[in-house]
């Protein structure tokens, strides 16, 4: 199992957890769902492109050791909205992804440890509204060889 099969697994949870949201768009287009995106979003190349709502779900560090192997993951949520009140997305984005985390700590081989945290960014670029939520899971260990 590797970090992909993590960020894999995570994608297809979250992607579950806010399907039925729907949540103002960037481009005045009918709100839809945030779409989940494993990796990293690039600056727009098109006017198509696409635009808030989303998650982005990436690694972000890890750690090996004698004991275990860990895997810090973060998730980038952002939303679009014209006032302050767009915020309130932001907690409503917070509050399920907390709770179907904390529900489904276990991904196949991989496990959350806790503290989850959260933070609601305090400069917002308006109308663009963003946050991040921060695991660390327990991920299966490289395999030792043994130099002669």
């Amino acid at each position: 199992m590797t970090i992909n099969d993590l960020i894999e697994r995570l994608v297809t949870l979250v992607t579950s957890v806010v399907e039925d949201l729907r949540m103002e768009t960037a481009d005045g287009s009918a709100a839809r769902a945030p779409v989940v995106i494993a990796g990293m979003v690039g600056p727009p190349r098109s006017a198509t492109e696409q635009r808030p709502p989303f998650i982005v779900v990436r690694p972000m560090n890890g750690s090996d050791d004698q004991d275990d192997s860990r895997c810090t993951v973060q998730m980038i949520l952002e939303t679009h909205g014209e006032d302050a009140t767009a915020v309130w997305d932001q907690c409503v984005l917070i509050q399920r992804l907390r709770a179907a985390l904390t529900a489904n700590r276990t991904q196949g081989p991989f496990h959350m440890d806790l503290p989850l945290t959260w933070t609601i960014f305090e400069n917002q670029p308006q109308p663009i509204w963003a946050a991040s939520i921060t695991t660390t899971w327990i991920i299966p260990q490289a395999e030792w060889l043994e130099q002669d």
